[in-house]
């Protein structure tokens, strides 16, 4: 639903012809006393010529903030929510797992897409890890936009983990998870009739692959 304003009312009339008299009371005192009174205005002047205000935030918030999903991804949505990575707002969808059985892909999954920047991941990913693998999109395809080559997956995942191990109840536990994760993505790529740019992206994975192995083995 979108509002619409009236940006042009028409004025109202306003009758000019009966007016209240004149104030005639002795303004003299009130004169005499902003004349002396000694207000130091500077410190005022001050901070308003200095304040900076750092608008970036919220422009962030309102380029990112989504409340309703494209058209070929409504009939797989079971809930919208929010999380919040460095000062902004992200609107995300809990997609049925369907929306990747239906398009060939593995069941659990997190997806940003490149273009418009939709988060959605899939409502078998384990909750406690939901914004995890989120944050993990939007770092590699938001915040690492302009990078470039076959090594931005990994330095996503390595920035990930630094938050998992903070947050996850189970740290092992959740690079298992995502060791396993990795192994049915790559398998998923390496299946595929691929574009050039999968490729790239099936590079990407191999290598957040081997990382991951290293790390649990």
């Amino acid at each position: 639903m979108s509002l619409c304003f009236e940006t042009n009312p028409e004025p109202k009339q306003i009758n000019m012809k009966r007016q209240t008299p004149p104030l005639t009371a002795n303004t003299t005192p009130l004169t005499a006393d902003l004349g002396t009174l000694n207000v130091d205005t500077a410190p005022l002047k001050a901070t308003c010529e200095t304040m900076k205000i750092d608008a970036t935030p919220l422009k962030g918030n309102l380029e990112t903030l989504r409340v309703e999903p494209p058209n070929y991804l409504v009939r797989y949505v079971k809930g919208t929510r929010t999380l919040q990575h460095k000062g902004k707002t992200y609107c995300y969808f809990v997609v049925s797992a369907a929306f990747g059985v239906d398009n060939n892909a593995p069941r659990v999954f997190t997806i940003c897409t490149k273009d418009d920047h939709i988060l959605m991941i899939s409502d078998e990913y384990p909750e406690e890890y939901r914004e995890l693998g989120l944050i993990h999109e939007i770092i590699e395809y938001i915040d690492f936009a302009e990078k470039t080559g076959e090594h931005v997956c990994k330095k996503a995942l390595q920035a990930e983990l630094l938050l998992a191990e903070k947050q996850v109840s189970d740290f092992s536990e959740y690079k298992t998870f995502r060791l396993g994760f990795f192994e049915a993505m790559v398998e998923y790529y390496e299946n595929k009739d691929r574009t050039p740019e999968e490729d790239q992206t099936l590079k990407g994975m191999k290598h957040s692959l081997e990382h991951l192995r290293k790390l649990t083995h």
